[in-house]
């Protein structure tokens, strides 16, 4: 996701499409962005929900809760990789059709088989096809995606309030409701969160047309502006404090917050043709 979104962005912002031609390592950019794009998938079948293993848990090690295998929110990331990298092949001269197929066949088989309209919230599944729910924060990654309905997009909304995922002084990376929330770990636990993530969040909802919301979590995270001397990796969402005890360390979250303002709050955007609107 992180790659195909680099090389997107840059051939977006200086019109450079010959860079999709470059050779590295025997292979054309593109190519490797179609690899990417199918990264896990089977090529020569229909398209199915990719079990990411026992490994791929967005929570802390040592826990006795599971999130794991076939996870909606990476599933679900998976329509943007494809939409991505179907434009890109469209600049390059090179359209490959079945990528947009798989995107809306991603689509319709992420909610029937993980979409739970009575929880209003997806669900992940097991490798012996066991279904449960973890609310983690990485859901909301799916607004401003078509890989995601009316009805999913205002079911999810519907817990991004103060009796889930909001506090006084951020969002909360697990909702306070969920049975794994552990004030301990901020980051994937569910006592703050990564501090990348309020303001990705924000600008998914500005371009949602939702600023009501966003600024609702911007506003709540205005004291890291105030009295932190930079962003650390992650921030409490219940107090006033940053987490010390966090391995990772890195001023990154403050791009994330400038690029919230201007992208989402300003809506400034280029597009291919080199254009840009605010």
């Amino acid at each position: 996701e992180k790659i195909i979104n680099l090389t997107y962005n840059y051939v977006k912002n200086t019109g450079a499409t010959s860079f999709l031609n470059e050779d590295v390592n025997g292979e054309t950019i593109l190519d490797h962005m179609i690899r990417n794009a199918m990264y896990l998938a089977d090529s020569g079948g229909p398209v199915k929900l990719i079990d990411y293993g026992p490994g791929a848990a967005h929570l802390g090690p040592g826990r006795e809760f599971t999130y794991n295998h076939i996870m909606p929110d990476l599933n679900g990331l998976r329509y943007k990789n494809y939409e991505k990298v179907s434009r890109l092949c469209e600049l390059a001269g090179k359209p490959r059709p079945y990528l947009m197929e798989r995107a809306r066949d991603l689509k319709e088989m992420l909610k029937k088989q993980l979409w739970d309209p009575g929880m209003k919230w997806f669900t992940y599944e097991d490798d012996k096809g066991n279904k449960d729910a973890r609310y983690t924060v990485q859901m909301f990654y799916l607004l401003n995606s078509d890989v995601i309905d009316k009805e999913i997009k205002e079911g999810l909304l519907s817990h991004l309030d103060d009796r889930e995922f909001l506090s006084d002084y951020g969002i909360h990376s697990m909702s306070k409701k969920d049975s794994a929330y552990d004030q301990v770990d901020i980051g994937n636990g569910g006592g703050g969160t990564c501090t990348l993530v309020p303001p990705e969040i924000s600008e998914r909802l500005y371009k949602e047309g939702d600023p009501k919301v966003a600024d609702e979590i911007m506003g709540r995270i205005l004291w890291w502006g105030r009295r932190l001397p930079y962003f650390g990796e992650s921030q409490f969402a219940n107090e006033i404090d940053y987490g010390q005890d966090t391995t990772l360390q890195a001023d990154i979250g403050s791009a994330a917050v400038a690029q919230s303002i201007l992208f989402g709050m300003f809506g400034i955007s280029a597009d291919f043709n080199g254009n840009i609107s605010i």
